[in-house]
């Protein structure tokens, strides 16, 4: 860092991408910077992490960084072992989790066997909601209108760290809830949702782990589709937040849905009439997609529905 550092002040205009001055110190600090780029190893990938924190709008750093960091996990890809392959081949129901990114593979595909679970299965969507048949009106007259609303979003991801931890028994791949991140000086701090991690690691021989991050890691956030921030949580809470704490580029956005017309209490205000899971999933897989290409990350988005399926005819 000391070597690096003094070729690293920025120019007077921190984020001009002209043409380079000759004569000056700033083509020299850039051919520093992109031969350290060029090599993406570990200890470039730190370094320049180093000079973007402490001058962020200072394009050609920021630049660099994202090219080394591209070039780091093109080297730390590790080829499958014949071991490896052999046993896929034999249980096709076994994943290689090289990284967060076949970490996020795994989840979403889990996930999707939730929901077909919850929609052509024997689960049934209404454990999910808050249900009583019992209201009383006015007067103290008694009704047995149905009361209807979703639980919290804490039971949400409780339910889903005990499928998943269900589905991925034996793997080795550890789901934590509430991990707390941030901590202040009264010991209080920001909880994820859901963080998983798994233990695979690049082949040291080529390219060393990062430091700090000796797990695949991915953060998951839920929201529930009435959350005031719904719009705002993946960049604010998880992409500004949560994966530069935990040092990974991998996470996953997902928004429980539960549709307004099944809504029928007020203990919770109801998401807007017309909102579909469709709808969400477009909107959300966008911001998703844009938040990727800009911040070179991979962060998803997964929408959960958990519309609750009509009794048949005979039973109304």
């Amino acid at each position: 860092m000391e070597d690096v550092g003094p070729l690293a002040y920025p120019p007077a205009d921190a984020s001009a991408t002209g043409p380079r001055s000759h004569g000056s110190g700033t083509e020299r600090r850039d051919a520093v910077l992109d031969h350290l780029s060029s090599r993406g190893t570990a200890e470039a990938v730190r370094l320049l992490r180093e000079l973007h924190k402490e001058w962020p709008d200072v394009s050609i750093v920021q630049r660099l960084m994202h090219e080394a960091q591209r070039t780091y996990r093109e080297h730390s890809w590790g080829r499958p072992s014949a071991a490896e392959l052999r046993a896929l081949v034999q249980d096709p129901r076994r994943r290689l989790i090289k990284d967060g990114a076949d970490l996020l593979d795994l989840v979403v595909s889990l996930l999707k066997k939730i929901q077909r679970d919850l929609t052509q299965g024997t689960l049934p969507a209404t454990i999910f909601w808050n249900e009583t048949e019992l209201e009383t009106l006015p007067g103290g007259k008694k009704s047995k209108q149905r009361l209807r609303f979703p639980k919290d979003e804490n039971l949400i991801s409780d339910y889903l760290a005990y499928s998943l931890r269900q589905s991925l028994a034996q793997s080795g791949i550890l789901i934590d809830r509430e991990v707390q991140i941030n901590r202040n000086s009264k010991g209080a701090g920001d909880r994820i949702d859901l963080l998983l991690q798994a233990p695979a690691q690049a082949d040291p021989a080529h390219a060393p782990r990062l430091p700090d991050a000796p797990l695949a890691q991915a953060a998951i956030e839920v929201k529930g589709n009435w959350h005031p921030h719904l719009k705002t949580a993946m960049e604010n809470q998880l992409v500004d937040d949560y994966l530069p704490t935990l040092n990974t580029r991998h996470g996953l956005y997902l928004i429980a849905y539960f549709p307004n017309d099944q809504w029928t209490a007020a203990e919770r205000k109801p998401p807007a009439a017309g909102q579909t899971p469709q709808a969400l999933g477009e909107t959300y897989n966008i911001q998703a997609d844009q938040l990727s290409q800009t911040r070179d990350l991979d962060v998803r988005a997964f929408v959960l529905d958990r519309t609750a399926r009509r009794p048949a005819q005979r039973n109304t």
